[in-house]
């Protein structure tokens, strides 16, 4: 169970966190740290709402969250902007989607289908065989790769889009992951609004902002991927 399910049952610990949590982190900063460089707040596509076919969101849009988690994802982005325009905290916003990645929670949608096939399990998909949901997935260590370059070329008040090479489809996902384990999977689709009411089929970003800046992902996604899934099958308690 991810973050947006969670934030479904309850969602005052995501107010507490997201929205209490970033003003108690600011007010930190205020008060405490007057040489501060840069508070990178790292945040969601998902307060943009969805992206229909072709649209992908840019740097500055209006927020449209669609359920508790982007609303306090959303509401913490604000703060942060008030916070460096009328505080001096020096923040920058970056907005990224689903990534992927060495060690990452079996909640995941990467590790789940690892852990399927190796147990022969049903792997539920979201969407339908012709219309399934998709993200552009960032591989973990290239988000890492992006803050450190904005540490050296971005600017204070600013946000950034931080984007994956290439989208990818729930069913793509299942059989790429197929293809590198050398494993069959059990697949169920299931509706999106009937199994996730607030959930959206699609979110999507524009990386040209950062393009222009001189920053795209060094790591082909297949690349990537077909290495988290080794290191996970090497390190198969992280499951």
């Amino acid at each position: 169970m991810g973050f947006f399910d969670k934030s479904l049952m309850d969602p005052l610990p995501f107010v507490q966190s997201n929205v209490l949590g970033t003003f108690h982190l600011l007010e930190y900063c205020r008060v405490h740290q007057p040489r501060l460089r840069a508070l990178f707040y790292i945040s969601t596509d998902e307060v943009y709402g969805p992206a229909p076919l072709g649209v992908d969101h840019t740097e500055g849009e209006s927020h449209r969250p669609s359920n508790p988690y982007s609303a306090t994802k959303a509401a913490a982005e604000d703060l942060c902007n008030a916070w460096e325009h009328s505080m001096g905290v020096p923040v920058i916003v970056t907005n990224t989607m689903n990534n992927i990645g060495e060690m990452q929670h079996p909640e995941k949608f990467v590790p789940k289908i690892i852990r399927a096939l190796l147990r022969s399990e049903v792997i539920t998909v979201h969407g339908s065989p012709d219309m399934p949901g998709s993200r552009k997935y960032l591989y973990a260590r290239d988000h890492a790769h992006a803050l450190d370059f904005l540490l050296a070329n971005g600017r204070r008040g600013e946000r950034y889009n931080l984007v994956g090479q290439e989208e990818v489809n729930n069913l793509e996902m299942v059989r790429k992951i197929e293809s590198i384990m050398g494993k069959e999977a059990k697949i169920k689709f299931v509706d999106f609004h009937s199994s996730r009411p607030g959930h959206d089929r699609r979110y999507s970003l524009s990386g040209e902002k950062m393009k222009r800046l001189g920053w795209e992902p060094p790591t082909p996604f297949d690349v990537a991927l077909e290495g988290v899934v080794q290191w996970t099958l090497a390190h198969q308690e992280w499951l």
